[in-house]
């Protein structure tokens, strides 16, 4: 085999955005769905960059992005492991004041890393295979899943939790529920997330700016997270109902611990 045709070593992140088809369904009847929904895709769209740009030089990443999905893949590095985590966070926190939670899950195998731009689109892998069966057959609720496999690598290779956390280490960041499933704890307090935080593009690469010193955001984004549960509670529909429960419980519960 071509080496340009090998699998590489990745983590993966398969995101969805909950509520999609419905979404798209009341535009139909209201602008103003609409323009949230536009504005949701546009934040995906921007984070498509080849790399994302850090303190510590250019992080080469694969994104993909169709109807209500999002993948992101990044060679396997765990010392790099905390960006894709604020990756995800920035893009559920951008979501949520749109109105729209992300469900998902984060593996870490193997990956087809395109080397040129003619293969760019291709996505390919057993790790993504992996994370959507994860997300399909577990997730369930508004949240984003760490495999059972990276949790282990988490816990015994302990990570400095910047940027993504802003003391501590990845593991303090983990969450885990009553059905044993871990998850990206991405209401947590101590998460980095300013109010200065701005995302800019360049040629293909893409930085998030921001100060460690600057004021915290987290009042901002309970505030949409309470505003998407005043609406989904109402749901009719049980199954839609008990997603937005799991939430509200998960939300009170770090109300509690910060």
């Amino acid at each position: 085999m071509n080496d340009s045709l090998t699998y590489t070593n990745c983590y993966v992140a398969y995101l969805d955005i909950l509520g999609f088809k419905n979404a798209v369904n009341n535009t139909l009847e209201s602008d103003e769905i609409l323009s949230k929904l536009i504005k949701s895709l546009e934040i995906c769209k921007i984070l498509q960059g080849n790399s994302k740009d850090t303190s510590n030089g250019h992080i080469n990443i694969q994104t993909r992005f169709f109807s209500d999905s999002i993948v992101y893949f990044i060679r396997e590095d765990i010392t790099n492991l905390s960006q894709l985590f604020f990756m995800v966070r920035f893009l559920q926190d951008n979501l949520w004041g749109n109105g729209y939670c992300l469900r998902g899950a984060i593996t870490k195998g193997e990956m087809y890393w395109p080397l040129d731009d003619e293969n760019k689109i291709l996505t390919v892998g057993p790790s993504l295979i992996d994370a959507y069966k994860l997300e399909s057959e577990n997730a369930i609720y508004p949240r984003v899943l760490i495999s059972r496999q990276l949790f282990n690598d988490i816990t015994e290779q302990p990570q400095v939790a910047k940027p993504f956390g802003t003391n501590g280490t990845l593991i303090n960041y983990i969450n885990t529920g009553c059905d044993g499933m871990h998850f990206l704890d991405l209401l947590n307090s101590s998460i980095t997330r300013t109010v200065d935080e701005e995302l800019k593009t360049d040629n293909g690469i893409f930085s998030i700016h921001f100060n460690y010193e600057s004021e915290s955001n987290y009042n901002k984004i309970v505030s949409h997270v309470d505003k998407i549960l005043s609406d989904g509670l109402k749901s009719d529909e049980d199954k839609i109902r008990q997603k937005y429960e799991w939430l509200k419980h998960y939300k009170d519960s770090c109300s509690v611990s910060s």
